[in-house]
């Protein structure tokens, strides 16, 4: 599922930043791009990802903003100055005055280093508070994308559903049209006049016994009514998808039995609800 999370906390040196955005994906990605000052702690910050998104390509951006490079005593002299040259050049170029450039290049990342290159107690706990709240909002937007999905896949379950109703009006005049369709075969094919109608009967039934749907169509609703059972529990992504394979299972075999233009008509909406429901499924962990 996709979502977006923005968190900030700060210590008296420094505010730490932590913007997090993800897709769908079947698994867990995390592309990370951080401050070198925070190196040592990119596995618990992986781990506690990988323990809240479950899964999704998740982009994540930690940034650094010193508060008092006076307190701090950490600049990069060398980084700070090519920054300067960079931008005042720049500004020339454009035609700028270039005032604020010593604000600009505070800000650029790794322009502050712990003298020990290991980030300091209280940054490190700033840093994880802006994780989770990161985490949180993301969460909170998944949350809120999937309501959208549970409406939209319980929708196209019902139109499933009703299909599956709008299919009865046509099996009776199918059976009838079959019947007079075999009868009319015989008499034109073979020139009898007259037929045994017990014999006829039995081989009537044989052959309607093969395009029969009831036991189709039983098992089809059975299907939808767990399927709707199942969405609301828990962890249901990869059950939903079990019991998708089941509902296209069953409407492919009404379409192949059913012999009768309407019949495939309703057959083929049914299988494009359906083919929605698969593609949102996928945005459902």
């Amino acid at each position: 599922m996709t979502g977006f999370g923005r968190a900030s906390d700060e210590t008296i040196n420094l505010k730490v930043t932590v913007e997090i955005r993800c897709l769908n994906s079947r698994s867990l990605d995390v592309i990370m791009k951080a401050p070198s000052y925070f190196r040592e702690c990119e596995q618990e910050i992986r781990s506690k990802i990988a323990e809240k998104l479950i899964r999704g390509k998740v982009d994540v951006w930690i940034t650094l903003e010193v508060k008092n490079p006076a307190i701090s005593g950490r600049l990069n002299a060398t980084l700070a100055e090519a920054y300067y040259e960079d931008m005042k050049a720049f500004a020339t170029k454009v035609n700028e005055s270039g005032m604020n450039i010593l604000d600009s290049v505070f800000k650029m990342p790794d322009i502050f280093k712990a003298e020990d290159n290991t980030a300091d107690e209280s940054d490190v706990k700033a840093l994880m508070n802006a994780l989770d709240g990161a985490l949180t909002k993301v969460n909170e937007f998944r949350i809120k994308e999937g309501a959208t999905l549970e409406e939209d896949i319980h929708l196209r379950i019902k139109n499933i559903g009703d299909g599956l109703l709008a299919i009865a009006p046509f099996e009776m005049p199918r059976v009838d049209r079959h019947r007079k369709r075999l009868k009319e075969n015989l008499h034109s094919a073979l020139g009898l006049d007259a037929l045994d109608a017990n014999r006829f009967e039995e081989e009537l039934i044989y052959y309607l016994e093969k395009i029969d749907i009831t036991e189709e169509k039983v098992r089809l609703q059975s299907h939808l009514n767990y399927f709707q059972e199942a969405s609301k529990l828990p962890d249901a992504g990869r059950k939903l998808g079990f019991l998708a394979q089941e509902i296209g299972r069953e409407i492919n075999t009404i379409g192949s039995k059913a012999n009768d233009a309407e019949i495939q008509k309703i057959v083929v909406g049914m299988k494009d609800e359906l083919e929605k429901v698969k593609e949102q499924l996928l945005n459902i962990l």
